[in-house]
């Protein structure tokens, strides 16, 4: 089914198709913004691992010093599962530059799925040792806690953005397959706006004069003050 093109629910009189100008104006910000947000949160998850890892060795040698008779498996959870934290924000930092391609991103998608159980058993046993009666011991075990928590919370958006990078969006850039992500909305600046104007300018395939329905898109975007969604649109021509 072919998509269409509309402003708060109204159709721009692009016709039954998308416009190839604008559909690739449209992945090319998502992309841009998916690899910003991969690199911010790839930036935080280095952070919370070199934490994890201290506060893993502070806490190791506090059990090992205020406990003879530990209740509890002494595991190093916290400084393991904080160094594979820090590989997989290290790889997450490299996978959001904007050169990187989908290869990489798959790369991390499969450190990060690594990643996961490590945190989890960090978190299980963190949390056993949040109830011990040393102080010190239970409020370093809490903080590794928040530290899996958050960085399992962390992972989930990394997953997202990347595998819709690697398996969608890059690969109908490339020319390969149509986007399954499909409903993509951004909201244009006027160069876009330019740039729009100027496919209608060298193209009339409706029939309606190219100037005048560049005018009504620029016109009508305007007026509503909002993003351009495109819905099951086809690959834009590479």
């Amino acid at each position: 089914m072919m998509g269409s093109v509309g402003v708060g629910g109204h159709n721009l009189g692009f016709g039954p198709t998308v416009p190839p100008e604008l559909r690739k104006l449209q992945l090319e910000k998502v992309h841009s913004c998916f690899k910003v947000a991969i690199l911010l949160f790839s930036v935080m998850i280095v952070v919370m691992g070199f934490v994890s890892v201290v506060l893993g060795i502070t806490v190791t040698v506090f059990i090992k010093t205020n406990e003879p008779y530990p209740r509890f498996p002494i595991t190093g959870a916290g400084i393991w599962a904080g160094l594979v934290t820090i590989g997989v924000g290290a790889v997450g930092v490299i996978s959001g530059h904007k050169n990187a391609n989908a290869d990489q991103l798959k790369t991390l998608m499969v450190f990060t799925v690594i990643a996961v159980p490590c945190l989890i058993v960090q978190a299980v046993f963190a949390g056993m040792w949040a109830t011990s009666e040393n102080s010190a011991i239970s409020g370093i075990s809490y903080g590794l806690l928040g530290l899996a928590a958050f960085s399992l919370f962390c992972f989930i958006f990394v997953i997202t953005y990347g595998s819709s990078l690697a398996f969608c969006i890059m690969p109908e850039m490339e020319g390969k397959t149509p986007c399954c992500y499909c409903d993509i909305q951004t909201q244009m600046n006027h160069q876009d706006i330019q740039k729009i104007q100027q496919y209608y300018q060298n193209q009339n395939a409706t029939g309606i004069p190219a100037q005048s329905q560049a005018t009504n898109f620029q016109s009508e975007y305007w007026t509503k003050q909002t993003s351009v969604p495109i819905t099951n649109p086809p690959p834009y021509p590479t």
